[in-house]
């Protein structure tokens, strides 16, 4: 345990400079022993440290404070945030299978692997917070891929949804690129009588999560099966009220998704502040 003595220096800042890389580095150099590695306290009270006046000290305790005010503020508004659609109860509801060309899952059996040809993803390479990620995925062969059913080939203004563990996460298709998909995916195919985006909107509200727990069965691993998102109750107003809440939720969205840029640029703010101290001047060395 490390102690500030109050008439030199004020902890909440030392708090923050002992977590930066700067001064883990220096810890680091003076790590001993090869089974049990360690930092003396001989070594670990020999580091010199920047010691700015007190009032200096307060003032960038403040400063880093205020912009983690910020950062709190902006994560809460990621977290919290849901798309919430007012459903006119004078609105038809149909179900999901009927407003779909097809709904499908992946290949159950498990697939070939190959050094190239074409992606193929798994539940972790879905993330509501953008369109598919082909990071950390493998490949299978070219053939594979064309003898699949066309339902079980992915197209552009397809919905994916995870059916197992993390169910519900729905993730649109914005490639064209080919690529497979486990069965623990399932693929909306939509028709002409829904737009692909409400239909998306619709199973990350609440409304569709409620759904989808609704559904969820299983004790170990919880799962939604195929029939049951087939019998999925969509509220189905017109197509131009449909598009008037996508450009309205995307609206919202847009400006959610901001908050992510914002924690970024004052999570720069605070290393800015705290390289001041390292750089800065120093009169003397705790």
């Amino acid at each position: 345990m490390v102690r500030a003595d109050p008439a030199k220096a004020v902890a909440g800042l030392y708090a923050h400079l002992f977590r930066q890389d700067h001064f883990n580095q220096m810890v680091m150099a003076d790590i001993k022993g090869a089974q049990l590695p360690r930092v003396d306290w001989q070594s670990f009270g020999a580091i010199e440290i920047p010691l700015p006046p007190l009032e200096v000290q307060r003032e960038i305790v403040t400063e880093i404070e205020s912009y983690r005010k910020v950062i709190d503020g902006a994560r809460a508004v990621l977290e919290n945030y849901r798309p919430h659609i007012p459903i006119d109860p004078a609105w038809p509801v149909e179900k999901m299978g009927d407003l779909c060309i097809s709904i499908s899952d992946g290949d159950h059996q498990p697939p070939p692997k190959s050094d190239e040809g074409v992606p193929f993803i798994t539940i972790s390479n879905l993330d509501e917070r953008a369109e598919v990620n082909f990071d950390k995925t493998f490949f299978v062969p070219q053939c594979y891929y064309d003898s699949l059913k066309d339902q079980r080939k992915p197209q552009l203004g397809d919905i994916l949804y995870s059916v197992t563990g993390s169910y519900g996460v729905a993730v649109p298709v914005k490639t064209d690129r080919p690529f497979c998909f486990q069965r623990h995916i399932a693929l909306f195919r939509p028709s002409e009588k829904v737009l692909p985006n409400y239909l998306l909107t619709i199973l990350r509200s609440p409304y569709g999560k409620q759904q989808g727990d609704a559904a969820a069965t299983g004790v170990a691993q919880k799962t939604v099966s195929l029939t049951s998102l087939r019998d999925f109750r969509i509220p189905l107003p017109p197509l131009e009220t449909q598009q008037s809440i996508v450009a309205e939720i995307e609206g919202e969205q847009a400006l959610v998704a901001a908050n992510r840029e914002l924690i970024a640029r004052f999570e720069k703010k605070i290393e800015t502040a705290i390289f001041r101290v390292w750089g800065g001047a120093r009169e003397s060395a705790a």
